[in-house]
């Protein structure tokens, strides 16, 4: 658990895709090799969601949070969606995550702020909830 000024994060939760793709993979229709890319970006391998959305995994790793607090869904208090790729600009992530996982005692609010959105997020409920 952290807490910093009476907002506490009481469980954690993620959710990615089975399909992974290496940078070995990519070498065979790009001219570009492992130690190129990772040099570069630190990355070695991605993962693909094939056949399903945004929202079918924000609402995995929503519920993985969920069992990780031992907490239901109508005690959160505000969902922040952090996302550069949403499925639609209308209706925002958070409010269909929010629908799908029954928060109904929750604010949805949406970031598109790419790699920072962890940052943000925090940053964000911290400023909300305190």
């Amino acid at each position: 658990m952290i807490e910093k000024q009476g907002v506490k994060i009481i469980g954690i939760g993620s959710f990615s895709p089975d399909f992974a793709v290496n940078n070995a993979d990519f070498s065979k229709f790009i001219e570009t090799d492992d130690e190129w890319i990772t040099s570069r970006t630190g990355i070695k391998t991605r993962h693909f969601n094939i056949g399903g959305t945004n929202l079918d995994m924000a609402v995995k790793a929503a519920e993985r949070a969920l069992e990780s607090a031992s907490v239901n869904s109508e005690s959160i208090d505000m969902i922040i969606a952090c996302t550069a790729t949403p499925d639609y600009l209308y209706p925002s992530l958070s409010c269909l995550m929010q629908n799908k996982i029954g928060a109904v005692n929750a604010f949805a609010v949406d970031i598109s702020v790419a790699c920072t959105g962890f940052i943000n997020a925090l940053d964000i409920a911290h400023s909300y909830l305190s």
